[in-house]
């Protein structure tokens, strides 16, 4: 599957940026997905694959200056921070997507913050600082919030649970004490129980079969 929008987000972007595609796959089978793609419309210009990253400290990183291109004029859009951790302030990390979400409209968004930069002058490298921000902070505002919601909730938990046990305490002794009467009083009926049957056995020994006769 494809993500939602992304034929349109090709569409739209590319009347903005040159579009270059950076895959750490294999040649063949990054060719047969971007082929299949592109059957009605050619969008990337060039495309680089796995021969073209760095492996840096175990990760796999996309050295943008392997490009050819100013790096002020350049943007990466990726869904792993590492990819460009050369160049940070050159790229957008963007969730990845898995499959099967019918709902996902982030390319929608991306498109709209790619052109905004596109559109302003300079390094566009403080554009995207820009409108990363414009973004970027609301969602940690909300995040933060949330947290502190969360902690609050954890806090008044953790008193409620001190208060159950607090009440579960007692009546875990009386628990205790309710079983040891129980025991208490069926040592009392096997008791009984045991000098009936003995009084039993007298009065048949005798022959007695009521017992005002005894």
């Amino acid at each position: 599957d494809i993500r939602p929008g992304t034929i349109k987000f090709l569409d739209d972007i590319s009347e903005y940026y040159e579009l270059i595609l950076f895959n750490e796959g294999e040649q063949k089978y990054t060719d047969l997905l971007i082929d299949s793609l592109e059957q009605n419309k050619i969008y990337f210009e060039h495309r680089f694959y796995r021969e073209h990253v760095i492996i840096d400290n175990n990760d796999v990183v996309k050295d943008l200056t392997r490009i050819g291109r100013a790096l002020d004029k350049i943007l990466i859009v990726d869904n792993m921070a590492q990819n460009f951790k050369f160049q940070k302030n050159n790229g957008i990390i963007i969730k990845s997507f898995w499959g099967n979400n019918p709902n996902d409209n982030i390319l929608n968004e991306l498109a709209y913050i790619l052109i905004k930069i596109a559109k302003d002058e300079g390094d566009i490298r403080n554009g995207l600082i820009k409108y990363k921000n414009e973004i970027v902070m609301p969602f940690i505002k909300k995040l933060i919030k949330t947290i502190k919601n969360l902690a609050r909730r954890v806090f008044i938990a953790e008193k409620n649970v001190q208060k159950m046990q607090d009440m579960i305490q007692p009546l875990q002794e009386d628990n205790n004490r309710l079983k040891a009467l129980n025991w208490d009083k069926n040592k009392e009926i096997i008791t009984m129980t045991s000098e009936l049957n003995k009084f039993n056995k007298i009065k048949e020994y005798f022959g007695i079969d009521k017992t005002n006769e005894l």
